[in-house]
């Protein structure tokens, strides 16, 4: 018997830029803890690595992330589109290599429009993943990604949301 620990795959990752006409997101997470949330993607399974996700897939993950994500400003739902996805080998000091889908997401927010506080509501994987979190980023060009918060599932009640503030350029 291994008297090793076991590691959990990594967290979500939700990472949010603005370049001249718009607001972008890039979601990423584990394609294992996908299959286990939602067994209709293990078709992904058999995708190599860095090719973009079938239209039928790519349907599919819009509709789950569309009833597993959403984000509010000033009580103002905040519509996305899926742009693009695709599957992307990364590697973990903890638990080697993985594949991870990597969505890529077009906000319906106007160019110097605020989107801060904005109200995220995220339970993708974690609604089957109770240990699963997700960890929110805000990317300026030419800066390293600031973290602006990290979460897990909410276990008391409907998953009202995280607050995320106006993030502040580093130093």
């Amino acid at each position: 018997m291994s008297n090793g620990l076991a590691h959990g795959l990594p967290s979500s990752s939700l990472t949010f830029s603005r370049d001249l006409k718009q607001v972008n997101l890039t979601i990423s997470f584990p394609l294992e803890d996908l299959i286990i949330a939602s067994a209709g993607f293990k078709a992904l399974e058999h995708l190599a690595a860095n090719n973009s996700m079938p239209e039928k897939l790519l349907a599919s993950l819009d509709t789950y992330l569309k009833a597993h994500f959403e984000m509010r400003h000033d009580s103002t739902h905040i519509p996305f589109t899926l742009e693009s996805a695709y599957l992307e080998m990364k590697t973990h000091h903890d638990v080697g290599t993985y594949v991870s889908v990597v969505s890529e997401l077009r906000l319906a927010i106007s160019k110097g429009e605020s989107v801060f506080p904005m109200n995220l509501r995220y339970d993708a994987l974690m609604h089957e993943i109770r240990t699963h979190r997700a960890n929110v980023y805000w990317l300026e060009p030419g800066l390293n990604a600031q973290r602006m918060a990290g979460f897990g599932f909410y276990s008391k009640g409907k998953n009202q949301g995280v607050l995320i503030q106006k993030p502040v350029n580093p130093p």
